[in-house]
């Protein structure tokens, strides 16, 4: 495992002028450099953002900003009024930005599924945002929406050993925690080669549970094998954070 030194100089990527990613600015535990560094890893960090073009980086800004203003992703139609890009650049922008396991795209169905760390798909991560209901990926997904748009959010979750229920509560426009209701929650980061689509194969492996005990059985259950980082809420914040901080951002904070 490299260490935390290594791990900041080899992933930091300008992904718009002014804006690098990941945000290491917000992360103290070396524990979470180490797990976002092995999460970069196998997401493919630099397939995501090599020669990241303004027409890509306009178009996902303008899904996410979608999902803060109407609680869901835009249809193609509404994305090409918002983004001015004409019906065919429309549709190959969201097909290079599927490449880059940054939107999912139904070419198909030419429906937007979903941009990190937000999807169409009903999953057990709930947020609270703007007065709509959005469904996150993964729990660090979760827990790095309200700094992704600078505003303040409430969580619904659940363990995903036992079913029970979280709830949190976030402060200072998504900067930091205002309650965690029961406390002991933890969440664990997993590691897993992503198959070219993080939502359908690491994400799953990044959740919440009630206790260390309760990760533990499910571990033994699920993933005896598996490795991965148990972190505690504030520092999955910590790297839910760092991830969805510069999404939006027009300068480094």
């Amino acid at each position: 495992m490299p260490d935390s030194d290594t791990a900041t100089a080899s992933l930091s990527i300008e992904i718009r002028p002014g804006v690098s990613f990941p945000d290491w600015s917000v992360v103290s535990s070396d524990r979470v450099r180490a797990a976002l560094h092995d999460i970069f890893q196998v997401f493919g960090v630099d397939r995501c953002w090599r020669d990241f073009s303004p027409a890509e980086d306009i178009c996902r800004r303008a899904i996410l900003e979608a999902y803060r203003q109407r609680g869901r992703a835009p249809t193609l139609a509404q994305l090409r009024a918002e983004t001015a890009i004409s019906a065919p650049d429309v549709r190959e922008t969201l097909i290079g930005l599927r490449h880059r396991d940054l939107v999912l795209f139904d070419e198909a169905t030419e429906t937007i599924q979903g941009a990190y760390p937000l999807t169409e798909q009903e999953t057990e991560h709930q947020v609270h945002l703007n007065g709509n209901i959005v469904h996150a990926m993964c729990a660090i997904d979760a827990l790095g929406v309200g700094r992704m748009y600078g505003c303040d959010v409430s969580i619904q979750s659940r363990c995903r050993a036992t079913g029970q229920a979280v709830r949190i509560v976030t402060a200072d426009c998504g900067r930091r925690l205002a309650s965690v209701e029961p406390a002991d929650f933890v969440v664990w980061s997993g590691i897993r080669a992503t198959e070219g689509c993080a939502a359908n194969t690491l994400c799953p492996l990044i959740a919440f549970f009630s206790n260390d005990a309760a990760l533990e059985q499910w571990r033994r259950r699920e993933h005896p094998h598996a490795p991965g980082y148990r972190l505690g809420i504030a520092e999955a914040m910590e790297a839910g954070m760092a991830i969805f901080g510069p999404m939006l951002a027009t300068h480094q904070s």
